[in-house]
């Protein structure tokens, strides 16, 4: 019994390992995309391949936003993974930003977004075709 707790031990470790150097080397390499601006928040997010189960995997998160503050949204790709990140910010009313112009299929580096109204905000996150991919998104305020 003591084995199978040990054995379990380790393999956690070497699983968080795993996940931990993908999202860790991604947050590092994403700071230099905010210069200028303030940190504030980062969103570290693996998503699987869509599937008849999940035909849109999306990787959704909250956020508070502060009226008359200019935010700067982006968001860095793990380079071993085929999916493109495409970042969207939304309010109770609707779609507002989006890092991806289906039209032209142009994506964008970074949104730059002033905040209206102080009030709760979500992202949502996906890959590009919905392909298996890695990635952090950011989220800093102008000084």
């Amino acid at each position: 019994m003591k084995r199978y707790f040990v054995l379990m031990f380790f393999a956690s470790l070497i699983y968080s390992g795993i996940n931990a150097q993908c999202n860790d080397q991604l947050v590092n390499g994403c700071y230099p995309t905010i210069d200028g601006y303030t940190y504030l928040k980062d969103f570290k997010f693996r998503l699987k391949a869509a599937s008849d189960a999940n035909p849109k995997p999306t990787a959704k998160f909250q956020l508070i936003l502060s009226k008359n503050t200019k935010y700067l949204l982006t968001a860095c790709d793990a380079e071993e993974y085929a999916g493109k990140v495409i970042y969207q910010l939304f309010d109770a009313t609707g779609l507002l930003a989006s890092s991806y112009n289906p039209q032209t299929k142009k994506h964008y580096e970074s949104i730059e977004f002033v905040c209206k109204r102080s009030g709760l905000y979500y992202l949502a996150y996906t890959f590009e075709d919905y392909e298996v991919g890695c990635a952090v998104g950011m989220v800093a305020f102008e000084r």
